[in-house]
């Protein structure tokens, strides 16, 4: 990880600064880092001071929600992906590059029940080893949250090395094994992309049959992931505290969709909606939220 933390380093300081020596020499660049003794000695370019220190805002109208989310997506990926380098976007691939380096946080408000009471949602990029400047992020990011919420295609017995890397190396798993009742862990698979995992309107037999082999599931994650942090010693009721559990939200999102009464709509799928694992997630989640906040609502109370 601290390699790994290097490279992070490196890559942003190549891309953000006038300090990169014209060779591009791995030794050389090194050797310029650990020359620098204070902030002021990094140059900063000069496609970086112009934006540098600023905030830009979008705001939707909040008329059209489908609409509202388009276009917030098309902005974030405009912040967080590179555009092709023909040479028609050679120019806008420079500016792009420039500013997901310098980025410092986006932040999406959005009218959510999940949110009340102050509680954040921070999504994470995924755990590419090509993308050095998102392994720092993640890394800090686990370093400060109390939630982790990981999802994976499959689970988390096949994720990939960089995230149990990140998960094994974070302050946040020492803390959780310290403090389970307050730090939760959360395991979910999304196998959506495989076409067996995509289900209709005759298909309520199969889901139900994959939730029921959820126990079987959860005994194989748990035990690789007690594998993965040997030799720490887990207590036997901290399996209790972690959640394993397969979630469908295509198929969640596409129920809620359909056009017509909403409430015939709830109660025509209702089972259909009950084995997604999306409900089960956000009266996770709600928990969580009450747990935190606990103190606070005891003060109402008795005020």
């Amino acid at each position: 990880m601290q390699e790994k933390a290097k490279q992070s380093l490196m890559t942003r300081f190549k891309i953000l600064t006038k300090n990169v020596p014209d060779s591009q020499n791995e030794e050389e660049l090194r050797n310029v880092l650990r020359s620098i003794t204070f902030p002021e000695e990094i140059e900063v370019c000069d496609q970086v001071k112009e934006f540098a220190g600023k905030t830009e805002l979008y705001i939707g109208n909040g008329k059209d929600m489908a609409a509202d989310r388009l276009a917030l997506q098309k902005i974030l990926k405009g912040f967080t992906v590179l555009a092709d380098s023909d040479e028609e976007e050679e120019t806008s691939s420079r500016n792009v590059k420039y500013k997901i380096a310098a980025l410092k946080s986006l932040v999406v408000y959005v009218p959510s029940t999940l949110l009340y009471g102050g509680t954040e949602i921070l999504e994470m990029p995924g755990t590419n080893d090509s993308d050095p400047l998102a392994m720092n992020f993640i890394q800090d990011a686990l370093d400060d949250v109390e939630v982790l919420l990981l999802l994976s295609e499959y689970g988390f017995r096949l994720t990939g090395r960089e995230v149990r890397d990140c998960l094994k190396n974070s302050s946040f798993i020492k803390q959780w094994i310290k403090d389970p009742h307050n730090y939760k862990l959360m395991f979910r698979s999304y196998p959506e992309k495989n076409l067996i995992y995509q289900f209709g309107a005759k298909d309520g037999e199969k889901i139900e049959k994959i939730m029921q082999e959820e126990d079987k599931k959860k005994e194989e994650e748990f035990q690789k992931f007690k594998d993965l942090l040997q030799p720490v010693h887990l207590p036997s009721e901290i399996k209790q505290k972690i959640f394993f559990s397969t979630l469908l939200p295509v198929l969640h999102s596409s129920i809620l969709s359909l056009e017509g009464d909403p409430r015939d709509i709830l109660e025509k799928n209702n089972a259909f909606l009950k084995n997604t694992g999306i409900e089960l997630l956000i009266k996770e989640i709600d928990q969580i939220t009450l747990q935190r906040k606990k103190d606070i609502i005891s003060e109402v109370i008795f005020l």
